[in-house]
């Protein structure tokens, strides 16, 4: 595979922002509310395996990876959305490198929610094996030391949480306030709210309200009849788009839609390998200006807890 081609200055165009979420954080929510902006520009699909750093890119190069993003529209602006730019350590740089005026738009969960819901897409997907989240939560944890490909989508489930960590490749190449942090809980219970903030730090018309507002984020049921369906039919956009719309219209319903409960010695454990991380991460949001911070965190509630003095925002 060869090396990502350098681009000469002024050869290609640029992006104004990029929305770096967590996986399962929302991301493609914030993608079709984006992209209904009259003002913003993305593409039709979210291309999540397209992005800077990552293979595909490396292979194909940087002229191919924006001529797949659309112009932005006079005076709007233009942006993509993938969960890979916070997972993969080589992004960072090479946002840098060719974005080095972009905007970050950071959607992150608790954690252990996250790492539930994840687990059980990826069961889904048929990425790992068809056991109850509990079990295989316990197995990421127990094999966290694991290094083989063969444990690489366990420790993935549980390496995703690690926002702080990942945050912080990025702060050595940008400055704090060139960030703007999204909780996803915010999304679901004040998601106008949350949508004024991330279109007033992208400088356009704050008071769009795009149609999928009304979708709220992808949602699990744990409708165990219908993950045995969805591992067996071809792992295609239509099907993936089709199954997903039947787990939503579930969830509504209330069938099976609570996270399965973990039983409290994992928990403990969860609680353990995400709470430093935690606290770093509310220290790093706290540097950021108010307006750029989560609604959750600057009302002192949800899995952020109450806002940590304000630090000297020195990147």
């Amino acid at each position: 595979m060869s090396a990502a081609r350098p681009v000469a200055e002024g050869s290609v165009p640029s992006l104004d922002f990029l929305v770096i979420g967590a996986q399962k954080c929302a991301t493609t929510w914030l993608h079709d509310c984006l992209g209904e902006h009259p003002e913003l520009a993305l593409p039709k699909h979210k291309l999540e395996m397209a992005y800077l750093g990552g293979d595909l890119v490396q292979e194909r190069g940087p002229e191919w990876y924006f001529a797949q993003l659309p112009e932005a529209p006079a005076g709007g602006a233009r942006g993509h959305v993938s969960v890979e730019y916070l997972a993969d350590p080589r992004s960072p740089a090479e946002v840098h490198r060719h974005l080095p005026n972009v905007r970050l738009i950071v959607s992150l969960r608790d954690p252990v929610d996250r790492a539930v819901s994840a687990y059980h897409w990826y069961v889904r997907k048929t990425a790992l094996p068809a056991v109850p989240v509990e079990e295989g939560l316990r197995q990421a944890m127990e094999g966290m030391d694991d290094e083989s490909p063969a444990h690489a989508p366990l420790r993935d489930v549980l390496e995703r949480g690690f926002y702080a960590e990942q945050i912080e490749r990025y702060l050595t190449h940008f400055p704090i306030d060139r960030f703007l942090f999204v909780d996803y809980h915010d999304i679901a219970r004040a998601p106008e709210r949350v949508l004024a903030q991330v279109f007033g730090f992208l400088g356009v018309d704050p008071s769009f309200r795009p149609p999928s507002i009304a979708t709220r984020p992808l949602l699990n049921s744990y409708v165990g009849a219908l993950t045995r369906i969805q591992r067996l039919v071809p792992n295609t956009r239509q099907a993936g788009k089709a199954l997903d719309l039947v787990h939503q219209a579930l969830h509504r319903l209330g069938v099976r839609s609570a996270s399965p409960r973990l039983d409290a010695g994992l928990q403990r454990a969860l609680a353990e390998l995400y709470g430093h991380r935690r606290e770093r991460l509310r220290e790093l949001i706290a540097s950021a200006p108010p307006e750029q911070q989560p609604m959750s965190f600057r009302e002192g509630i949800g899995w952020l807890g109450a806002p940590v003095e304000q630090t000297s925002r020195a990147r």
